[in-house]
């Protein structure tokens, strides 16, 4: 085996791969800026989720409970998003709709090709409370 081949293998090895990232969530900035419900799902798994806590961040951003090293936040609005998968960090914009007095986005990127999660369910929003 040649030592390029093992050198490109151990590399792959290595280096982080985000092949698909779902989030969603549903903000009520109303009642004074209230997270109802966030995730963000990595490959097929839930690596941060609101269900197990959040919190405002020194910029004023929501910060989902994410497992450890991991990280997911957000502005208010849920417009502009951070994600870490302990690797690599990226930002992005969401797309937000207004829907009544909530806010709600639910996308993927980064490779999904289409599909919403390795087992092609979508991701379970909970009920709008308004």
């Amino acid at each position: 085996m040649k030592f390029t081949t093992l050198f490109s293998t151990a590399l792959l090895a290595v280096a982080p791969a985000l092949g698909c990232l779902e989030t969603a969530g549903i903000i009520n900035p109303v009642s004074g800026t209230q997270l109802q419900f966030a995730v963000a799902i990595d490959n097929g798994a839930v690596v941060c989720d609101s269900n197990l806590g959040w919190r405002i961040d020194q910029d004023h951003n929501f910060s989902v409970h994410c497992i450890p090293g991991y990280v997911y936040a957000f502005t208010p609005s849920g417009q502009q998003a951070w994600y870490s998968n302990g690797q690599q960090a990226w930002s992005f914009t969401q797309q937000v709709t207004f829907s009544g007095n909530v806010n709600v986005f639910s996308e993927e990127r980064f490779g999904c090709g289409g599909q919403i999660s390795t087992a092609s369910e979508p991701i379970p929003i909970p009920a709008i409370k308004e």
